[in-house]
C-alpha cells in the first residue's frame, strides 16, 4: 500500500478510537518489517556493487581517474597509472595539490591547467580532452592523452569532482615526431624525389622538385611524366627505365634533361620498384642527381690532360717524381725538362737513384727529411731551401705532394721547385731599402719627438751598425779652431773596436779636410792601404785598426760640428751607393737635430736667465738691505752664464780707486778678491765704464796696461765689466770672469749682465731713498718717544692688572684691573660677573678671557702662552680685546713661566696694559710712511725698464698659449685659449704705452682705447664684413688701477658684440663713449651696438659667459655700477667714481 493511499485512508477514518489505533500499530509493524527486507537487499547489493566495478575499472588498459576541482588533487587512480608511470595511486594521491607541479612538462602545464579552469564553466555531456607529458618515475617523459567530463557538481551546482581516461600516446608522438623528421629530411635532401605509379603519374614528389620544373606542386602531382618532360623524352628515355623498373628490376642511367629555364643539366636517376605490403609492384621510386658539373669536370679534366702535359715539358719550375718504396726507400723516377736545365744534371742521371745516390751527406739527409714529412704529413708541405748549383747559391721553394693508390697507401711524391733566386735577391734589395727607409723615418720621428741628443746620437749610431753590418759607427765631435776632436757618440761589433771618449789630434786635418767638409763633402775608402791619403791621416786611421771608412759631415748653422762615420775594421769594404746616401740622410736628420737641440739650449737658457732675472728683481723689490741683494744677484749671475768670479765693484771717486765690496766664486780655491782696490789712473777700463760702456775682454794675455796685466795675474781669463748706473752716473761695476778656454762672450750674455746691473742700480737707488725714509722715521720716533714719555707719566699714575695661571689646578687669578680691561665685575666671593651683575662664573677662566679676546688674535695668544710652556722663556705678545659694546682696544701682555723646583713649569703670571693710545701712534707714524713712500714712486727713474719687461713677458705669454692653442683638436678650447690671449695683449698694450710715454705712471687713455679698438677690428672683423667701431673718448691721463679694468671691459663687450650681435654677416654699429663729470666726480663707459641683443632669460649677474663674469667682477673692482639697457640692442652703461691718488 503506498503512502498515498494510507493518507487516504487515515484522513477518512480518522478517530481517536482504540480500533483505530491498533489499525495504525499493525501498519507500522509492517512497514518496519518491509524496511527491513530493503535494507539487507541494499546490503547486499552494495557488497557485489565495488568488487563488480573494481574489477571493471582495474581491467581497463587505460588511467582512470577521479579529480576534485576544489581541493585540486586526485581522488581516485587505478593501478593502469603503475604501468604508464611507475607511480602506485597512494603515491599519485599523497602528492596532493602538488601533481601537476611535480609530474607535468614545463611546457604542457599552462595547457593542463586552462583544461581545468575550462572545466568550471563546462556541462555535464562536455567532454575534455588534452594532450601532454608527464614525468615517468624513471625520468623519463611520456606522452597522455585524457578525456575528461563532469562528476560531480556541488550543491550551487558548480562543478566539484571530474572523471576522465587517460592513454599512454607515447609511441604515436613519437612516430610522428619521426615522421616530421623525415618529411624535413626529404624537403632538404637537395636531390629530386618522386614516386611515379604504373600508369606514369607522378603521386608524389619533393621539394627540390619544384624550382627545377618551374610548377607548382599541383601541376605534377597528378599529371602524367610526359607533361613534364616531353612525350619525345618520355619515349625514348624515360620509359623503357620506367618499365623495367615495373618488372622489379632497379635500374641507373645517366642522360641529358632540360630545366624549366630551357637549361641542360646532365641527370643520374636511379629508379626503384615500390612494393605494396602484399609484394606487387604499383610504382617506382624516382631519385635524379645532377651531374652537370661532374661531366663538365670531365670534359675539362681531359681538356686540361693535354694541357698539363704541354706545361710539364715546357714550364720553367722544374718538376720531378719520386717513387716511394714499401721499405720507406726514396728513388727518383722523372724529371721535366726544366729540372735538367737548373740544376745541370741529366735525366739518366737520376733516375732510380737515391738522393744519398746524389748528392753530399749533408744535403741527401736534408731532401730525405722533407720527403719522409710529406709522407708523414699525408698531404701537401711547401718549404724553402737553398742550393748550391753550379758553384752559385740559388734559392728554391719547393713543393711536394703524396700520390695514394687504391689502398690509399702513398707510393708516389710529386714535387715542384720554383726557382725565386731573383726574386729572393730583389725581396734582400727592398728590405734592405726597407730598413733604411724605416732607420730615416725612425731617426727622424726621435728627432721630432725627443729634445734629448745625446739620446738621438746613440740611436743613430746603433741602427747604422746594426743595418751596415760594420765594426764600428761613431760620432767624432769637432772643436775649432785646433780642429781637435773628441769620440763622443759609438756603437761597435766588438768592444775591442771601442774608441768612446777619445781625444784625437790629426795634424794634417784642420790643413787638408775641415773646408772640404764644411762644403758638404762625403768621403770614403774602400781600402786604405790602396787609396791615396795623406800619410799623417793614414797612420792614424791604421792606429785604430781601420781598414775602410765613409765618412759624413755634421753641419750645425752652416758650420762644422762633428763627423758620421763608419768603420770597418781589418777588411776591406765596397760601399754601395744607398750606404753612402742612407749615411748622407742620417747627417741631414742629425744636422737638424743639432739645430733643434741648438735652439732648445738657447730656449732653455733664455729661460733660465729670464727666470734668475726675476729672482733679481724679486729681490729687489723684496729687500732693502744691498748686502742681501749683492749676494743674489752675483750668484744668479756665475749660475746662469756658468762662468768663475762675479764682482761688484763701487767707484769712489774721492780716493781715486774701484773698492771690490762683493763677490762670488764658483771654487772656494780661487783667490779672494773682496777688499781690492783697483786704481782709477792710468786705467783704460775704468774710462771706458766712467763713459758708460761694456768691457769685453776674452783673453786676459791681451792686456796690455800695467794696472790690469796686475789683476790678470788673480783672476786669468775672459772678462767682462758692464757699468752700474745711478742718476746717470756710474756708481760701479758689475764684473764677470771665466777661466775656460778660449771664451767668447755672446750679446745675450751682455744683454744678461746690463739686466742684472740695471737691477742692482735700482737696488742701491732703493737703499738711498730708504736712508731718507729713515732719517724720516727718526725724526717721527723723536716724536713718538716725546709721546710715549708722556704716556709713561700717565700710565705710572694708573695701576697695570696682573694674572696668573695655576696650569696643574687650571685655577685662574684676576687683579682687579683685569676686570675693568676686561668690562667684568666680581663680588665679595670673587664670581665673576656681566656688567648688569649678572654671574658668568664662580671664578675667572681662559674661557672667560678668551671670549673678550679678538677672534683674529685668539691663536695668536694661545700660541704665544704655550711657547711661553715649553721653552719656558718670558713672553710678550700684543692684542685686541672686544669690549661688549664692540670696542676695540689693544692690549700688551707679558708672561713668564714659574717653575717648581724639580725644574717643571707649574704656573703662567702675566703683566697686561693698554697700549690702545701707543697702536694710535704707530698707525700715525705707518701713514706718514706710506706718504713718504708714495712721494719717492715717481723717482723710481727705472720703472720704465719694468713696464718694458711686463709687457715682454706678456708676448712671451701670449705667445706659448698660441703654441699650445695650435695642438688643441677642440675648436671651444681653442676659442678659450684666444680669448686669454686677447685678454693678456690687453694689459700688455698698456705696459708698452707706459713704457713709450714719458709718465711713467698714468697714460693717455683716449690714445689707448684708439690703439685698442684697432686690434680689436683687425682681430675679430673679417675683410668685408659691415660691422663699424665708433668712439668717442675724453683725453684723460689714467692711471694702471683704471686703465687696465677699463681696456679688459672694453675687450670683453666689444668682442662680444661683433662675435654675437650681428648674425649671418648683417651690418651693424658697435659704440665706445668714456666721459667725465667733473661735478659728480664720475666715469661714463658706455658701450652698445644696434645688433639682435642679449636673450631675455639671461641674469647679467649670474650668467655662465666668462666674459660677463670678468666684466662684472673688474665693475666691482672699480667700485661702480653696471647697468644693461635692451633696445634696438644692447647697451652697457658703467659709472663708477674718481679716486684720488694719495700725495
Amino acid at each position: 500500500m503506498s503512502d498515498v493511499e494510507c493518507s487516504g485512508q487515515l484522513n477518512d477514518s480518522w478517530q481517536p478510537d482504540a480500533a483505530k489505533i491498533a489499525l495504525l500499530q499493525a501498519r507500522n509493524a509492517e512497514l518496519e518489517r518491509q524496511l527491513q527486507q530493503c535494507q539487507l537487499q541494499l546490503q547486499q547489493l552494495e557488497a557485489i556493487q565495488p568488487t563488480f566495478a573494481q574489477q571493471i575499472l582495474e581491467s581497463t588498459s587505460a588511467i582512470l581517474y577521479v579529480y576534485d576541482l576544489v581541493e585540486q588533487r586526485n581522488v581516485y587512480v587505478n593501478h593502469q597509472i603503475a604501468e604508464v608511470l611507475g607511480y602506485s595511486p597512494a603515491e599519485i594521491q599523497a602528492m596532493g595539490d602538488q601533481l601537476f607541479i611535480n609530474l607535468v612538462h614545463p611546457d604542457d602545464l599552462p595547457r593542463v591547467l586552462e583544461k581545468v579552469r575550462q572545466c568550471f564553466s563546462g556541462k555535464d555531456d562536455d567532454i575534455f580532452e588534452v594532450e601532454y607529458r608527464m614525468r615517468h618515475v624513471s625520468g623519463e617523459w611520456r606522452w597522455l592523452q585524457s578525456r575528461d567530463k563532469i562528476f560531480k557538481r556541488a550543491a550551487d551546482g558548480t562543478p566539484q569532482q571530474i572523471i576522465g581516461t587517460a592513454v599512454d600516446i607515447s609511441d604515436r608522438k613519437t612516430a610522428e615526431i619521426a615522421l616530421r623528421q623525415y618529411e624535413q629530411l626529404v624537403s632538404a635532401n637537395p636531390e629530386r624525389m618522386s614516386l611515379v605509379d604504373r600508369n606514369y603519374i607522378y603521386r608524389l614528389i619533393s621539394e627540390s622538385y619544384l624550382p627545377w620544373s618551374g610548377k607548382q606542386r599541383d601541376e605534377i602531382v597528378g599529371h602524367s611524366v610526359s607533361e613534364l618532360h616531353g612525350e619525345a623524352v618520355f619515349q625514348s628515355i624515360i620509359k623503357p627505365y620506367l618499365d623495367r623498373c615495373f618488372a622489379g628490376e632497379k635500374v641507373h642511367y645517366e642522360a641529358w634533361f632540360t630545366d624549366a629555364n630551357h637549361e641542360p643539366h646532365f641527370l643520374g636517376v636511379s629508379y626503384a620498384p615500390y612494393q605494396e605490403p602484399d609484394g606487387s609492384i604499383s610504382g617506382a621510386i624516382v631519385i635524379c642527381h645532377d651531374l652537370t658539373d661532374l661531366k663538365r669536370a670531365e670534359v675539362a679534366l681531359a681538356e686540361s690532360d693535354t694541357f698539363l702535359r704541354s706545361i710539364y715539358n715546357n714550364t720553367q719550375v722544374s718538376l720531378f717524381i719520386v717513387d716511394v718504396l714499401p721499405d720507406g726507400e726514396f728513388r727518383y723516377g722523372g724529371f721535366n725538362p726544366a729540372h735538367e736545365q737548373f740544376t745541370g744534371i741529366s735525366t739518366e742521371a737520376l733516375y732510380g737513384k737515391t738522393p744519398e745516390e746524389i748528392f753530399p751527406p749533408d744535403f741527401a739527409a736534408a731532401v730525405r727529411q722533407h720527403y719522409q714529412d710529406c709522407v708523414d704529413a699525408g698531404s701537401s708541405i711547401t718549404y724553402d731551401e737553398q742550393l748550391v748549383f753550379n758553384q752559385q747559391d740559388t734559392w728554391w721553394i719547393t713543393t711536394l705532394t703524396p700520390v695514394r693508390d687504391n689502398q690509399g697507401q702513398i707510393y708516389r711524391i710529386v714535387g715542384s721547385s720554383l726557382n725565386v733566386t731573383d726574386r729572393v735577391e730583389r725581396e734582400r734589395e727592398r728590405e734592405r731599402e726597407r730598413q733604411k727607409s724605416q732607420l730615416l723615418s725612425e731617426i727622424t720621428i726621435k728627432i721630432r719627438q725627443s729634445l734629448n741628443l745625446d739620446e738621438i746620437l746613440q740611436t743613430t749610431v746603433n741602427e747604422v751598425q746594426q743595418l751596415l753590418q760594420v765594426d764600428r759607427v761613431l760620432i767624432y765631435r769637432l772643436f775649432p779652431p785646433d780642429w781637435f776632436g773628441v769620440i763622443t757618440t759609438e756603437a761597435v761589433s766588438s768592444p775591442n773596436y771601442s774608441m768612446l771618449h777619445q781625444q784625437i789630434v790629426d795634424s794634417c786635418f784642420a790643413a787638408n779636410y775641415v773646408e772640404r767638409y764644411r762644403q758638404g763633402r762625403i768621403s770614403y775608402t774602400h781600402d786604405i792601404l790602396e787609396a791615396n791619403l795623406q800619410d799623417c791621416h793614414k797612420a792614424l786611421l791604421q792606429q785604430f785598426s781601420v781598414r775602410a771608412n765613409l765618412v759624413v759631415p755634421l753641419l750645425q748653422d752652416h758650420t762644422l760640428w762633428g763627423l758620421l762615420i763608419a768603420h770597418q775594421c781589418h777588411t776591406p769594404r765596397h760601399w754601395r751607393q744607398d750606404d753612402i746616401y742612407l749615411l748622407q740622410q742620417l747627417a741631414n736628420q742629425v744636422s737638424l737635430a743639432l739645430d733643434q737641440s741648438q735652439l732648445v739650449e738657447s730656449l732653455r737658457q733664455w729661460v733660465a736667465q729670464e727666470q734668475g732675472l726675476n729672482r733679481v728683481i724679486q729681490a729687489v723689490r723684496s729687500s732693502l738691505d744691498l748686502d742681501t741683494v749683492f749676494t743674489l744677484a752675483i750668484a744668479e749671475m756665475a749660475e746662469l752664464l756658468q762662468v768663475d768670479r762675479v764682482v761688484i765693484a763701487q767707484y769712489l771717486p774721492e780716493r781715486a780707486g774701484w773698492l771690490h765690496i762683493a763677490q762670488h766664486r764658483c771654487n772656494p780655491q780661487m783667490p779672494d778678491c773682496l777688499g781690492i782696490e783697483i786704481p782709477d789712473a792710468e786705467n783704460p777700463f775704468a774710462a771706458q765704464l766712467k763713459q758708460l760702456e761694456v768691457v769685453r775682454v776674452n783673453d786676459t794675455s791681451t792686456i796690455t796696461d800695467a794696472v790690469n796685466q796686475e789683476l790678470a795675474q788673480i783672476a786669468p781669463g775672459a772678462w767682462l765689466l758692464v757699468p752700474i748706473v745711478v742718476n746717470q752716473k756710474v756708481w760701479g761695476s758689475l764684473t764677470l770672469s771665466s777661466q775656460q778656454h778660449q771664451f767668447r762672450w755672446t750679446d745675450g750674455q751682455v744683454e744678461l749682465a746690463q739686466a742684472v746691473a740695471d737691477q742692482v742700480a735700482i737696488a742701491i737707488q732703493q737703499t738711498t731713498l730708504l736712508q731718507q725714509v729713515q732719517q724720516l722715521n727718526q725724526d717721527l720716533e723723536l716724536r713718538v718717544e716725546q709721546r710715549t714719555s708722556q704716556l709713561h707719566l700717565a700710565l705710572s699714575a694708573a695701576k697695570m692688572g696682573t694674572w696668573e695661571w695655576d696650569i696643574v689646578t687650571d685655577a685662574v687669578r684676576w687683579s682687579p684691573e683685569i676686570y675693568e680691561f676686561l668690562k667684568y665685575q666680581t663680588n665679595c666671593k670673587g664670581h665673576v660677573l656681566d656688567e648688569a651683575g649678572n654671574l658668568l662664573s664662580p671664578m675667572p677662566t681662559n674661557d672667560l678671557f678668551f671670549a673678550r679676546v679678538h677672534p683674529d688674535d685668539r691663536e695668536l695668544v694661545y700660541r704665544a702662552e704655550l711657547v711661553a710652556l715649553q721653552n719656558q722663556q718670558l713672553c710678550e705678545i700684543e692684542f685686541r680685546i672686544v669690549l661688549p659694546d664692540g670696542t676695540l682696544r689693544w692690549f700688551y701682555d707679558r708672561a713668564t713661566c714659574i717653575l717648581d723646583e724639580h725644574g717643571n713649569p707649574t704656573k703662567l703670571f702675566g703683566v697686561c696694559m693698554d697700549i690702545n693710545d701707543r697702536k694710535q701712534i704707530e698707525l700715525e707714524r705707518q701713514r706718514a710712511e706710506v706718504q713718504l713712500r708714495a712721494s719717492l714712486r715717481e723717482k723710481e727713474v727705472l720703472l720704465k725698464e719694468i713696464h718694458h719687461r711686463v709687457k715682454n713677458n706678456l708676448q712671451i705669454i701670449s705667445s706659448l698659449l698660441n703654441l699650445q692653442a695650435d695642438t688643441l683638436p677642440d675648436p671651444h678650447l681653442l676659442d678659450l685659449f684666444r680669448e686669454s690671449q686677447r685678454r693678456i695683449k690687453v694689459m700688455a698694450m698698456i705696459h708698452e704705452q707706459l713704457y713709450r710715454s714719458n709718465d711713467l705712471a698714468q697714460i693717455d687713455f683716449a690714445q689707448y682705447v684708439q690703439s685698442l679698438i684697432a686690434d680689436l677690428f683687425q682681430s675679430y672683423i673679417p675683410i668685408g664684413l659691415p660691422i663699424r667701431l665708433t668712439h668717442h673718448v675724453d683725453s684723460i691721463e689714467l692711471g694702471l688701477d683704471v686703465v687696465i679694468p677699463c681696456g679688459l671691459i672694453i675687450n670683453e663687450l666689444v668682442s662680444n658684440a661683433i662675435k654675437h650681435a650681428f648674425p649671418d654677416d648683417r651690418a651693424g654699429e658697435v659704440q665706445i663713449l668714456f666721459t667725465f663729470n667733473e661735478i659728480t666726480n664720475q666715469f661714463l663707459l658706455r658701450i652698445c651696438d644696434n645688433g639682435v641683443g642679449l636673450p631675455s632669460d639671461i641674469d647679467i649677474r649670474n650668467t655662465k659667459s666668462l666674459g660677463l663674469q670678468i666684466v662684472c667682477e673688474l665693475v666691482g673692482q672699480l667700485e661702480g655700477t653696471l647697468e644693461v639697457i635692451q633696445q634696438a640692442g644692447t647697451m652697457f652703461h658703467i659709472t663708477f667714481p674718481r679716486h684720488r691718488m694719495p700725495e
